[in-house]
């Protein structure tokens, strides 16, 4: 790819790049290869099919050199685009948040379908990162309102760009707090979260105690909430190490449900309760 005079189609392009991602062990090689060469020519990906022996100009080769040289370095696609698909929607993201998980669909799915059945509902989004759980909520359902809650001023900064983006601004309310430690005294009709999983290296028996911890009691949020947040790209960037061995180092993810938390203090607060 560093021949000045040699000319490069679509087709040739994307198969070299595949190539290059499978020698350096970047997963979806093909896949990301397309998606970053479709940001390139600004096209959908059914175009690239359709037009395998275009040639491309030397700026459109450069662009997608600097990709490329991003990907290799365990970028998420995502973050080198700055964006990501979720729920029919594109939100912006950048390294300040967690890029949002195809698997969260479901948790907002089911929320939109309780939450359309009532009233006017307001509610509590926790750890909102990129605010897509929130911002979800509200394109889908006029009758709901809410806070978005997170540690980072950064985070809500994202956040509050996508509630900009989706025309939800006026009915979200941005908090900078760690969990709810700064919001005001209230009732919420429900509260979500999907919080992410911490980097910190710990040894066997103090992720044993945090896991037993936090699945039973819960205690530790505060001190979990500080952890420094990665994605499994970021972990094999930083530490040369694919992201299973995260997992083994971790005994299992470190992923909790708030629901039942947050629920039993919506119900101390004699806040309705979404069934």
């Amino acid at each position: 790819m560093t021949k000045q005079s040699e000319i490069w189609t679509i087709g040739s392009i994307l198969k070299w790049t595949e190539q290059y991602f499978n020698d350096k062990g970047v997963e979806s090689s093909r896949l990301d290869a397309e998606v970053l060469l479709s940001r390139v020519l600004g096209k959908e990906r059914i175009y690239l099919y359709v037009h395998f022996d275009q040639p491309l100009q030397q700026m459109e080769l450069g662009r997608f050199r600097e990709m490329i040289k991003q990907r290799v370095k365990r970028i998420p696609v995502a973050y080198i685009l700055g964006e990501k698909e979720f729920m029919g929607m594109d939100f912006s993201v950048s390294p300040a948040v967690l890029i949002p998980r195809p698997d969260t669909e479901i948790l907002v799915e089911n929320v939109i379908e309780r939450l359309k059945k009532l009233g006017n509902v307001h509610i509590a989004d926790i750890g909102t990162g990129s605010g897509a759980i929130a911002v979800s909520i509200l394109a889908s359902c006029l009758n709901v309102s809410g806070v978005a809650v997170d540690i980072s001023s950064e985070a809500l900064a994202v956040a509050k760009s996508n509630a900009i983006r989706h025309g939800v601004d006026m009915r979200l309310e941005f908090v900078k707090s760690d969990v709810y430690d700064s919001l005001s005294a209230g009732q919420f009709d429900a509260i979500i979260s999907n919080p992410p999983y911490g980097e910190r290296l710990l040894d066997d028996k103090a992720v044993d105690i945090l896991y037993n911890e936090m699945g039973q009691t819960f205690a530790p949020l505060k001190t979990w909430s500080k952890f420094i947040l990665t994605s499994d790209e970021q972990f094999e960037s930083k530490y040369g190490m694919k992201a299973d061995k995260k997992r083994k180092l971790y005994n299992g993810t470190l992923r909790v449900d708030l629901y039942q938390y947050f629920g039993e203090r919506v119900r101390r607060s004699e806040a309705r309760k979404v069934n």
